[in-house]
């Protein structure tokens, strides 16, 4: 079995924070969700994958993340989330589940909303295109930067692509956390198999 340590875990943590829902709010404060409409286009089974590279306290982590739809309604769209990552060697995987409701809060609607777990700032600052296969992305970039508490309030800074032309939104997303350990993170799009 491998053991991650808290840096590992605290990257997860990181790349999946932009993944899963967030809070709750009154009905009036409700607008549609830009991760459910971009998934409730889709098909079930269709799926995209991201390639994950981080370096964390001189330990070089590769792995995937991939996103599979298992069921859209009016209400929602539900996504199995599988998390694969090699630690020296070793292979680990994770399965979860990701329920993005058709309405959220307006706050958690916005384009440059910072990932779950940090405290901070985001701000949109241009637009680029991003290559994955043959397909090229228009994508808009936000950088942020502020706390994350899961690595005992770490400075975090970093990048992330996004676009509607993506279920959920992420095409690629930089992350440097300093602190009591360092860490690098790059987390890109490699493939979307859509239905």
């Amino acid at each position: 079995m491998i053991r991650l340590s808290t840096s590992g875990l605290a990257v997860l943590v990181l790349m999946l924070g932009l993944l899963v829902p967030c809070s709750s709010a009154s009905a009036q404060d409700m607008v549609d969700n830009p991760q459910y409409t971009t998934w409730s286009k889709q098909k079930p089974e269709s799926t995209i994958t991201y390639a994950m590279n981080t370096e964390a306290a001189g330990q070089q982590m590769t792995g995937s993340v991939v996103h599979k739809l298992l069921e859209v309604t009016p209400e929602q769209a539900t996504v199995e989330l599988k998390t694969t990552v090699q630690v020296m060697g070793q292979s680990q995987t994770s399965t979860t589940k990701a329920v993005y409701k058709a309405k959220v809060p307006k706050a958690d609607a916005e384009a440059t909303k910072l990932p779950k777990n940090i405290k901070g700032t985001a701000k949109e600052v241009g637009d680029e295109k991003v290559q994955v296969g043959d397909k090229s992305i228009n994508c808009k970039v936000i950088e942020y930067e502020g706390t994350m508490q899961e690595m005992q309030n770490g400075q975090a800074k970093g990048k992330i692509w996004r676009s509607q032309e993506v279920p959920g939104g992420i095409v690629k997303m930089q992350s440097d956390i300093s602190g009591a350990t360092a860490v690098k993170m790059l987390m890109t799009l490699q493939s979307m198999d859509l239905k």
